[in-house]
């Protein structure tokens, strides 16, 4: 992850079992409370089904598949978080939401390796005695679709 060490990030926090995550506030297009979803045949975890969003089908990925997951926060409530990644909108089922934080680059860390660290986190900020992996949602659902299979 290359970044300006003057530029500042806007990131919008959340929580997955006990652990708490950031996103580009700018892929969050809304927050929503969890709704039914429909099951889509074929689909395969960690997408869970579909949600109806005005009249249009949104897959919904649940984190807690992709994510060390464990008992959340007490007192957070499971939001689901509609996100833009590139042209497509995609529904991401989280246990609970912080809200945006502003981070200077200059103080984000790089993300330690081994098996402490959650997959696609690309950079760790710890402010104020709270730490958020910075996730990047994109890795994060190619790192759970199937290889394709070999030719021949």
């Amino acid at each position: 992850m290359s970044l300006d060490p003057g530029q500042v990030l806007d990131l919008f926090t959340f929580v997955v079992g006990p652990h708490r995550y950031a996103i580009d506030v700018r892929r969050v297009d809304e927050v929503l409370a969890p709704a039914e979803v429909t099951p889509l045949p074929g689909a395969r975890a960690p997408v869970d089904g579909l949600l109806s969003l005005r009249g249009g089908p949104v897959p919904r990925v649940d984190l807690r598949l992709c994510l060390p997951a464990g008992d959340p926060p007490a007192g957070s409530e499971p939001r689901v978080l509609l996100c833009w990644l590139g042209r497509r909108r995609v529904a991401f089922y989280v246990d609970g939401v912080g809200g945006v934080t502003r981070v200077p680059a200059a103080r984000l860390q790089v993300a330690p390796g081994g098996p402490v660290v959650p997959p696609a986190v690309v950079a760790v900020s710890v402010e104020g005695g709270a730490v958020h992996f910075l996730l990047d949602l994109v890795d994060l659902l190619h790192r759970q679709s199937p290889p394709a299979p070999a030719p021949g």
